[in-house]
């Protein structure tokens, strides 16, 4: 789990420090911020979802409206296994870690998909 985490941390550096900080507190003009956000923290399944596939906005976060969208990851299952680990466990975040074969799931069950997700079709899923 610490290997994980600690290449999910190269992997948020090199592919989403630059909208969402370093501090994981985003940036109001760019992106939502990922402490303390029940995407990241919610349910491991919707967060493997806009990973593989991406999110467009509208998104209220913590109070906060963006309407930015963020581009799906070309990421191995394993890679996008650590960079989820990474960010449910950094900046006081405390939910579980995730595994490369809760991302194979997703993407096999989502393989059909084509455009990004919104958040009223991941709502819609439950959990």
């Amino acid at each position: 789990e610490q290997q994980r985490f600690a290449q999910g941390r190269e992997l948020y550096a090199a592919n989403c420090m630059a909208c969402h900080q370093s501090s994981g507190r985003g940036d109001p003009a760019l992106a939502p911020p990922l402490r303390s956000s029940p995407f990241v923290l919610g349910d491991e399944t919707k967060l493997a979802r806009i990973l593989l596939h991406g999110l467009n906005g509208p998104i209220d976060v913590l109070g906060q409206r963006f309407d930015s969208d963020m581009p799906a990851f070309a990421l191995t299952d394993a890679e996008l296994a650590a960079l989820a680990t990474y960010v449910r466990r950094e900046w006081g975040n405390t939910a579980e870690p995730v595994t490369a074969e809760t991302f194979a799931r997703i993407r096999k069950d989502t393989a059909e998909r084509k455009p990004a997700w919104t958040v009223k079709e991941l709502d819609a899923l439950g959990r």
